[in-house]
Protein backbone atom coordinates (compact mmCIF):
# COMPACT_ATOMS: atom_id res chain seq x y z
CA UNK A 1 0.00 0.00 0.00
CA UNK A 2 3.02 2.34 0.31
CA UNK A 3 2.74 3.12 -3.38
CA UNK A 4 -0.55 4.88 -2.70
CA UNK A 5 0.85 7.44 -0.26
CA UNK A 6 2.51 9.81 -2.69
CA UNK A 7 -0.20 9.79 -5.36
CA UNK A 8 -2.87 10.45 -2.71
CA UNK A 9 -0.84 13.41 -1.44
CA UNK A 10 -0.57 14.75 -4.97
CA UNK A 11 -4.30 14.39 -5.63
CA UNK A 12 -5.09 16.10 -2.32
CA UNK A 13 -2.86 19.02 -3.27
CA UNK A 14 -4.48 19.14 -6.72
CA UNK A 15 -8.02 19.34 -5.34
CA UNK A 16 -7.03 22.00 -2.80
CA UNK A 17 -5.16 24.19 -5.27
CA UNK A 18 -7.71 23.81 -8.07
CA UNK A 19 -10.81 24.55 -5.99
CA UNK A 20 -10.83 26.16 -2.50
CA UNK A 21 -7.37 27.76 -2.79
CA UNK A 22 -7.87 29.21 -6.27
CA UNK A 23 -9.52 32.65 -5.97
CA UNK A 24 -12.37 33.46 -8.30
CA UNK A 25 -10.37 36.49 -9.41
CA UNK A 26 -7.68 34.19 -10.84
CA UNK A 27 -10.23 32.16 -12.81
CA UNK A 28 -11.87 35.24 -14.33
CA UNK A 29 -8.49 36.77 -15.19
CA UNK A 30 -7.36 33.55 -16.91
CA UNK A 31 -10.58 33.44 -18.91
CA UNK A 32 -10.12 37.03 -20.02
CA UNK A 33 -6.37 37.02 -20.73
CA UNK A 34 -5.48 33.39 -21.50
CA UNK A 35 -1.71 32.99 -21.89
CA UNK A 36 -1.28 36.68 -21.03
CA UNK A 37 -2.59 36.09 -17.50
CA UNK A 38 0.06 36.02 -14.81
CA UNK A 39 -2.30 34.05 -12.58
CA UNK A 40 -2.23 31.22 -15.12
CA UNK A 41 1.52 30.76 -14.60
CA UNK A 42 1.35 31.29 -10.84
CA UNK A 43 -1.37 28.66 -10.55
CA UNK A 44 0.66 26.16 -12.59
CA UNK A 45 3.81 26.92 -10.58
CA UNK A 46 2.00 26.22 -7.31
CA UNK A 47 0.82 22.84 -8.59
CA UNK A 48 4.30 21.88 -9.76
CA UNK A 49 5.91 23.06 -6.54
CA UNK A 50 3.41 21.16 -4.37
CA UNK A 51 3.98 17.90 -6.25
CA UNK A 52 7.76 18.28 -6.04
CA UNK A 53 7.66 19.21 -2.34
CA UNK A 54 5.82 16.02 -1.42
CA UNK A 55 8.66 13.88 -2.85
CA UNK A 56 11.15 15.37 -0.39
CA UNK A 57 14.07 14.97 -2.79
CA UNK A 58 15.99 17.28 -5.12
CA UNK A 59 16.35 14.47 -7.66
CA UNK A 60 12.71 14.92 -8.64
CA UNK A 61 13.21 18.58 -9.60
CA UNK A 62 11.82 17.82 -13.06
CA UNK A 63 8.35 17.44 -11.54
CA UNK A 64 8.19 21.22 -11.07
CA UNK A 65 8.43 22.14 -14.79
CA UNK A 66 6.58 19.04 -16.02
CA UNK A 67 3.56 19.25 -13.71
CA UNK A 68 3.56 23.04 -13.65
CA UNK A 69 3.99 23.36 -17.42
CA UNK A 70 1.32 20.83 -18.32
CA UNK A 71 -1.08 22.38 -15.82
CA UNK A 72 -0.59 25.76 -17.49
CA UNK A 73 -1.24 24.31 -20.94
CA UNK A 74 -4.33 22.36 -19.84
CA UNK A 75 -5.79 25.36 -18.00
CA UNK A 76 -5.08 27.69 -20.93
CA UNK A 77 -7.06 25.30 -23.13
CA UNK A 78 -9.86 24.86 -20.58
CA UNK A 79 -10.53 28.54 -19.84
CA UNK A 80 -11.38 29.16 -23.49
CA UNK A 81 -14.00 26.41 -23.50
CA UNK A 82 -17.63 26.54 -22.31
CA UNK A 83 -18.37 25.64 -18.67
CA UNK A 84 -19.91 22.27 -19.47
CA UNK A 85 -19.73 18.89 -17.79
CA UNK A 86 -17.71 17.36 -20.64
CA UNK A 87 -14.98 20.00 -20.54
CA UNK A 88 -14.87 19.91 -16.75
CA UNK A 89 -14.31 16.14 -16.77
CA UNK A 90 -11.74 16.30 -19.57
CA UNK A 91 -9.84 19.02 -17.70
CA UNK A 92 -9.70 17.05 -14.44
CA UNK A 93 -8.87 13.76 -16.17
CA UNK A 94 -5.96 15.37 -18.02
CA UNK A 95 -4.55 16.82 -14.80
CA UNK A 96 -4.84 13.49 -12.98
CA UNK A 97 -3.39 11.65 -15.98
CA UNK A 98 -0.28 13.83 -15.83
CA UNK A 99 0.10 13.04 -12.13
CA UNK A 100 -0.31 9.33 -12.86
CA UNK A 101 2.33 9.35 -15.60
CA UNK A 102 4.78 11.22 -13.37
CA UNK A 103 4.09 8.83 -10.51
CA UNK A 104 4.76 5.69 -12.54
CA UNK A 105 7.89 7.20 -14.08
CA UNK A 106 9.36 7.43 -10.57
CA UNK A 107 8.95 3.80 -9.59
CA UNK A 108 12.55 2.79 -10.37
CA UNK A 109 13.74 5.22 -7.67
CA UNK A 110 10.93 4.60 -5.23
CA UNK A 111 13.14 4.05 -2.17
CA UNK A 112 13.96 7.75 -1.81
CA UNK A 113 10.33 8.72 -1.95
CA UNK A 114 9.24 6.00 0.44
CA UNK A 115 11.82 7.00 3.07
CA UNK A 116 10.39 10.50 3.06
CA UNK A 117 6.73 9.59 3.13
CA UNK A 118 6.79 7.06 5.97
CA UNK A 119 6.11 8.40 9.43
CA UNK A 120 3.33 10.83 10.18
CA UNK A 121 2.60 11.20 6.46
CA UNK A 122 2.60 7.49 5.74
CA UNK A 123 -0.94 6.46 6.62
CA UNK A 124 -2.46 5.93 3.19
CA UNK A 125 -5.96 5.64 4.66
CA UNK A 126 -5.73 9.22 5.93
CA UNK A 127 -4.78 10.43 2.46
CA UNK A 128 -7.52 8.37 0.85
CA UNK A 129 -9.99 9.94 3.26
CA UNK A 130 -8.67 13.41 2.41
CA UNK A 131 -9.07 12.78 -1.32
CA UNK A 132 -12.61 11.44 -0.93
CA UNK A 133 -13.74 14.25 1.39
CA UNK A 134 -12.25 16.96 -0.80
CA UNK A 135 -13.85 15.44 -3.89
CA UNK A 136 -17.27 15.44 -2.22
CA UNK A 137 -16.91 19.02 -1.02
CA UNK A 138 -15.59 20.70 -4.13
CA UNK A 139 -15.40 18.81 -7.46
CA UNK A 140 -18.66 16.94 -6.82
CA UNK A 141 -20.53 20.24 -6.50
CA UNK A 142 -19.25 21.44 -9.86
CA UNK A 143 -19.95 18.02 -11.37
CA UNK A 144 -23.60 18.01 -10.26
CA UNK A 145 -24.06 21.65 -11.25
CA UNK A 146 -22.77 20.98 -14.76
CA UNK A 147 -24.79 17.78 -15.08
CA UNK A 148 -28.05 19.58 -14.22
CA UNK A 149 -27.46 22.93 -15.92
CA UNK A 150 -29.68 22.17 -18.94
CA UNK A 151 -32.69 21.59 -16.66
CA UNK A 152 -31.80 24.68 -14.65
CA UNK A 153 -31.95 26.77 -17.82
CA UNK A 154 -35.48 25.49 -18.48
CA UNK A 155 -36.58 26.65 -15.02
CA UNK A 156 -34.89 30.03 -15.50
CA UNK A 157 -36.85 30.53 -18.72
CA UNK A 158 -40.17 30.15 -16.90
CA UNK A 159 -39.04 32.10 -13.80
CA UNK A 160 -39.66 29.14 -11.53
CA UNK A 161 -39.72 30.09 -7.82
CA UNK A 162 -37.05 27.53 -6.97
CA UNK A 163 -34.64 29.56 -9.11
CA UNK A 164 -35.82 33.13 -8.55
CA UNK A 165 -36.45 32.81 -4.81
CA UNK A 166 -33.49 30.64 -3.80
CA UNK A 167 -30.56 31.93 -1.75
CA UNK A 168 -27.33 32.31 -3.72
CA UNK A 169 -25.26 29.09 -3.65
CA UNK A 170 -27.55 27.63 -0.97
CA UNK A 171 -28.09 24.42 -2.93
CA UNK A 172 -24.34 23.96 -3.38
CA UNK A 173 -23.65 24.30 0.33
CA UNK A 174 -26.54 22.03 1.26
CA UNK A 175 -25.11 19.40 -1.09
CA UNK A 176 -21.62 19.74 0.39
CA UNK A 177 -22.90 19.33 3.94
CA UNK A 178 -25.20 16.41 3.17
CA UNK A 179 -22.42 14.50 1.39
CA UNK A 180 -20.09 15.05 4.36
CA UNK A 181 -22.78 13.74 6.72
CA UNK A 182 -23.33 10.71 4.49
CA UNK A 183 -19.58 10.05 4.39
CA UNK A 184 -19.34 10.21 8.18
CA UNK A 185 -22.38 7.95 8.68
CA UNK A 186 -21.22 5.25 6.27
CA UNK A 187 -17.56 5.38 7.30
CA UNK A 188 -18.59 4.78 10.93
CA UNK A 189 -21.21 2.16 10.06
CA UNK A 190 -24.19 4.33 11.05
CA UNK A 191 -26.28 3.58 8.00
CA UNK A 192 -29.50 4.60 9.73
CA UNK A 193 -28.18 8.17 9.75
CA UNK A 194 -28.25 8.17 5.95
CA UNK A 195 -31.90 7.11 5.99
CA UNK A 196 -32.82 9.87 8.44
CA UNK A 197 -30.99 12.45 6.32
CA UNK A 198 -32.74 11.33 3.14
CA UNK A 199 -36.15 11.48 4.85
CA UNK A 200 -35.51 14.92 6.34
CA UNK A 201 -34.16 16.29 3.07
CA UNK A 202 -37.15 14.96 1.17
CA UNK A 203 -39.64 16.61 3.52
CA UNK A 204 -37.87 19.98 3.50
CA UNK A 205 -37.11 20.13 -0.22
CA UNK A 206 -40.38 18.88 -1.63
CA UNK A 207 -42.83 20.50 0.80
CA UNK A 208 -42.72 23.91 -0.93
CA UNK A 209 -42.70 22.66 -4.52
CA UNK A 210 -46.27 23.59 -5.33
CA UNK A 211 -48.09 25.67 -7.88
CA UNK A 212 -47.19 26.45 -11.47
CA UNK A 213 -44.25 24.52 -12.93
CA UNK A 214 -44.19 22.34 -9.78
CA UNK A 215 -43.55 19.15 -11.78
CA UNK A 216 -40.46 20.58 -13.47
CA UNK A 217 -39.19 21.95 -10.16
CA UNK A 218 -39.74 18.62 -8.41
CA UNK A 219 -37.93 16.69 -11.14
CA UNK A 220 -35.01 19.14 -11.09
CA UNK A 221 -34.63 18.92 -7.30
CA UNK A 222 -35.02 15.13 -7.36
CA UNK A 223 -32.29 14.66 -9.97
CA UNK A 224 -29.83 16.90 -8.12
CA UNK A 225 -30.65 15.34 -4.76
CA UNK A 226 -30.25 11.77 -5.99
CA UNK A 227 -26.96 12.60 -7.71
CA UNK A 228 -25.68 14.13 -4.47
CA UNK A 229 -26.84 11.17 -2.36
CA UNK A 230 -25.34 8.60 -4.74
CA UNK A 231 -22.01 10.43 -4.80
CA UNK A 232 -21.88 10.57 -1.01
CA UNK A 233 -22.97 6.94 -0.53
CA UNK A 234 -20.46 5.51 -3.02
CA UNK A 235 -17.68 7.62 -1.52
CA UNK A 236 -18.59 6.48 1.97
CA UNK A 237 -18.54 2.83 0.93
CA UNK A 238 -15.12 3.39 -0.64
CA UNK A 239 -13.79 4.74 2.65
CA UNK A 240 -15.33 1.96 4.72
CA UNK A 241 -14.25 -1.07 2.71
CA UNK A 242 -10.89 -0.06 1.22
Amino acid sequence: MEYLFLILQWITAHFLLDFPLQPRKWIEHKKAKGFASGYLYLHGLLHGAAVWAFTGSMQWWWLLPVVGGTHILIDAWKVKRPDTLVYFLVDQILHLLVLGICFFSMQQEWTTVWNFTKGSWSNYQNWLAAVVVLFNIFPASFLIQLATQNWRRQLIEVNAPIITESLKDAGKWIGMLERCIILACIATGRYEGVGILIAAKSILRFNDLKGEHSQKQTEYVLIGTLMSFITGILSGLLLRFI
